[in-house]
C-alpha cells in the first residue's frame, strides 16, 4: 500500500473498514501481520488509521479472494495490477508464464475447481465426463495431459499399472480413493504418485498442485537438456549395480592386483548419492529448474558410463 498519504484524506478505523469491506477485524490483523496489508499510518496511541487508498485496495483484495484466488498470491501485487485482474471477464484466464494441461476427474475435485475457477491460473483444466478407468484406458487421446487429479470409486491392479504408465510418461498424479490400502499407498508412493484417502479439500489440492508445477517444470527441463546437449534421458539409463552388487564388486578387488574395481565402485556410489540429491534440489523458476535438470541428466549419464567401465573391469578379471 502507498505510505505517502495525504493527511487531508479521510481515515477509517479497523472497525469501520471491517464493516465496509466485509473482512473481519481478526482477518485484517492477520493479513497485516502475514502479508503487510496494514494501514498507511497509526495514531500516536497506536490505533490503526486506514486511508481511502487503503480501503480501495482492500476492496480489490477481498473481491479477488472471494473469486477463489489465494491471499498469498496477490497480497504483494500493486493496486493497478489487482484492478486489471479484477476487470478480466470471468471466462478469461489470468496471463501466466507457463500453462500446464491438467485433467480433473471426480465429483469432489470437479466441484472445488468449479467453485474456485481463478484459484489455479497456471492450470489449463479439462473435466472429462468419464470414469478414471475409462480415461486411463484411452492413452492415445491423453498425450498432452501433464497434471492429473483422479478420484476413483474402485481400484484394480490394471488401474495401478496404468497410473504407473502415466507417471513414466512424465505426468504428475494425485490419485484419490476413499479406502486406499496401505499396500496400494506404498506402491503408488514408490512410483512418485501422490495418493490419498482423506476427504478432498482445497488444502490438499493446493499442496499437490504446487508440487506438480515444480515437478513439471523440472521434467520439462530434463527434456530440454536432453535435446540441447544430446543427452539420453535419465529414465533410459538403468542402474546396472545394486548396493549389494557394488559391495561384492569392491570386495573382488582384494583378490586381484588391479584396484580399478574398488575405485570405480567408490565413484559410482558417490554419483548414486548425488543423482538422488539432484532430484531433490528445489527450483524457484524455469532457469533454475533447467540447470538442475541438466545436472541430473549429466550425473545419470556419468554414473551409467562408470558402471559400464566397472562391468568391463570385472569381466577382464
Amino acid at each position: 500500500m502507498n505510505s505517502k498519504q495525504n493527511l487531508q484524506q479521510a481515515s477509517y478505523s479497523i472497525g469501520v473498514v471491517s464493516r465496509l469491506t466485509g473482512i473481519s477485524a481478526h482477518c485484517l490483523r492477520m493479513w497485516e501481520r502475514r502479508h503487510g496489508l496494514g494501514p498507511s499510518r497509526r495514531t500516536e496511541g497506536g490505533q490503526r488509521e486506514y486511508s481511502k487508498v487503503d480501503l480501495d485496495h482492500l476492496f480489490l483484495v477481498k473481491q479477488l479472494v472471494d473469486s477463489g484466488m489465494r491471499i498469498k498470491d496477490i497480497a504483494a501485487l500493486p493496486q493497478k495490477t489487482l484492478t486489471l485482474i479484477s476487470n478480466k471477464p470471468a471466462n478469461e484466464s489470468i496471463e501466466v508464464s507457463q500453462s500446464f494441461n491438467t485433467v480433473v476427474i471426480g465429483k469432489d475435485f470437479t466441484q472445488l475447481f468449479n467453485k474456485h475457477p481463478n484459484r489455479y491460473p497456471a492450470l489449463a483444466v479439462e473435466f472429462p465426463a468419464v470414469s478414471v478407468e475409462q480415461w486411463l484406458n484411452t492413452s492415445t487421446e491423453n498425450a498432452s495431459a501433464k497434471i492429473l487429479l483422479l478420484q476413483a470409486e474402485k481400484i484394480s491392479q490394471q488401474t495401478l499399472a496404468k497410473l504407473k504408465y502415466y507417471k513414466q510418461q512424465g505426468c504428475s498424479i494425485f490419485f484419490h480413493h476413499p479406502t486406499l490400502s496401505t499396500t496400494a499407498k506404498e506402491q503408488l508412493s514408490k512410483e512418485g504418485i501422490y495418493a490419498n484417502d482423506a476427504p478432498i479439500n482445497l488444502e490438499l489440492i493446493d499442496t499437490f498442485t504446487s508440487r506438480a508445477k515444480k515437478e513439471q517444470t523440472y521434467i520439462s527441463g530434463l527434456f530440454d537438456s536432453s535435446r540441447k546437449f544430446n543427452l539420453p534421458l535419465p529414465a533410459t539409463i538403468p542402474n546396472y549395480f545394486s548396493e549389494q552388487a557394488l559391495t561384492e564388486a569392491a570386495s573382488k578387488s582384494n583378490s586381484i592386483t588391479c584396484k580399478c574395481p574398488s575405485h570405480l565402485t567408490e565413484l559410482i556410489r558417490s554419483l548414486n548419492a548425488f543423482e538422488e540429491y539432484s532430484q531433490q534440489c528445489g527450483a524457484n523458476n524455469w532457469k533454475e529448474a533447467s540447470v538442475h535438470a541438466c545436472i541430473y541428466a549429466y550425473t545419470t549419464q556419468a554414473r551409467g558410463l562408470l558402471e559400464k567401465a566397472l562391468l568391463a573391469a570385472l569381466d577382464e578379471h
